[in-house]
C-alpha cells in the first residue's frame, strides 16, 4: 500500500511540474521584409510646345490694315494703331513702355515697347522689332501690318506661356516701331528705330535685332543683310530655315528698313522681308494682298530662332 501511494504521489509530482513549467513558442526565423512600394518622384511639368499661330497673325493683320487702315505717323490712324498694340501686349500680360520722340518735322510718333514679365534684361536680350505707321494714302496690309502682326504674335505666346518656363532667362523685347517711313516734308525716315537706338546704353544690351518689315507675299523669306555694316544674322538665319524647310533668299541691300538704325550702334541685326510687290506704298496695299502661307514661315522661322537664342 505504501509503495502504490508513493507512486501516485510521484505521478501527482510530475503533473504539476509539468503545469507550472514556461510554455515557450518555437523560434520561428524571421521572413524576408515585404519592401514599400517605391515612391517615383513627380514629374517635373513639361511646358507646352512653342507653336506660331498664323491665324491669330492674320488677325492682327486684318484689325490693323482694315479695321484701322491708314496709319501715317502723326495722324489718328497712328493713334489707334499705338492704342491698339498696346492692348494686345498688355492682355499678353507683357510689361509695356510707350516711347514718345519727336520726328524731325515736329510732330510726335510711339515705340510701343513689350518686356516679358520676370525676365532679366539687366544682361542682355533680343529684340524683334516692325513698324506700325503706313505712307500716305496706303493701309499698309503687306507693309507693315503683316510684320507688326507677326511680333505681336509672337509677343502674346511669349507672354501668356511665360509661367511655362524660366521667365527670367527669356529676356526678349517686342517693339512695334512708329515713323519708320519717308516723311515727305522732312525727307527723314526710320526715325523710330533711331530715337530707340540713340536710347541704349554703350555697349548696347541689345543682342541682337531682328526687323520684321513687309513679309506678307512672295515665294520665299528673304534675310536681308546691310552693305554698309557686316552682320552674322542673316546666314545665322539660313542655316537653320533649311533646316526646318523655310524657303530663303539671303541678300544684302541698302538702308531700306530699321535693322540698320541698330547696325549702327554694332548689334547684330537683319530684315526679314518677302520681297518688292506691285502694291508697295498704294492705296491697293490691302489686306488680300496678305497670305498666310506668308506670314507662317516668317513667324515659324523666327520663332525657332528666338527658341534657339534663349535655349528653351
Amino acid at each position: 500500500m505504501r509503495f502504490r501511494h508513493g507512486a501516485a504521489f510521484l505521478l501527482i509530482l510530475v503533473v504539476l511540474l509539468s503545469c507550472s513549467a514556461p510554455v515557450t513558442s518555437p523560434e520561428v526565423a524571421p521572413g524576408p521584409e515585404t519592401p514599400s512600394p517605391a515612391v517615383s518622384p513627380s514629374p517635373s511639368p513639361v511646358p507646352p510646345p512653342l507653336e506660331f499661330n498664323a491665324a491669330r497673325a492674320m488677325e492682327h493683320t486684318h484689325h490693323l490694315s482694315v479695321d484701322i487702315g491708314k496709319r501715317t505717323a502723326g495722324s489718328p490712324g497712328e493713334e489707334a494703331a499705338v492704342a491698339y498694340i498696346e492692348e494686345v501686349f498688355r492682355a499678353a500680360k507683357l510689361h509695356v513702355t510707350r516711347q514718345s520722340f519727336q520726328r524731325a518735322d515736329g510732330g510726335a510718333s510711339y515705340n510701343i515697347i513689350g518686356r516679358i514679365a520676370g525676365a532679366d534684361y539687366s544682361a542682355g536680350y533680343l529684340l524683334i522689332g516692325g513698324h506700325h505707321d503706313t505712307v500716305e494714302g496706303s493701309p499698309g496690309g503687306n507693309d507693315n501690318a503683316s510684320g507688326t502682326a507677326v511680333v505681336m504674335t509672337l509677343a502674346e505666346l511669349f507672354g501668356m506661356q511665360a509661367a511655362e518656363f524660366d521667365s527670367r532667362k527669356v529676356a526678349i523685347e517686342f517693339v512695334a516701331f512708329g515713323a519708320e517711313e519717308v516723311n515727305p516734308s522732312s525727307g527723314k525716315h526710320h526715325e523710330g528705330s533711331l530715337a530707340y537706338a540713340a536710347g541704349m546704353s554703350d555697349p548696347p544690351l541689345v543682342q541682337a535685332m531682328l526687323s520684321v518689315d513687309m513679309v506678307g507675299n512672295g515665294p520665299d523669306l528673304k534675310l536681308v543683310g546691310w552693305r554698309e555694316r557686316a552682320s552674322p544674322i542673316p546666314q545665322e538665319m539660313a542655316a537653320i530655315a533649311a533646316e526646318i524647310g523655310v524657303p530663303h533668299e539671303v541678300l544684302i541691300r541698302g538702308d531700306i528698313s530699321d535693322h540698320t538704325s541698330f547696325l549702327r550702334k554694332g548689334v547684330p541685326s537683319a530684315f526679314l522681308w518677302s520681297g518688292n510687290h506691285p502694291t508697295i506704298h498704294t492705296a491697293s496695299d490691302t489686306f488680300e494682298v496678305v497670305e498666310i502661307e506668308s506670314v507662317e514661315r516668317t513667324g515659324r522661322l523666327t520663332l525657332e530662332w528666338l527658341r534657339r537664342r534663349t535655349g528653351l
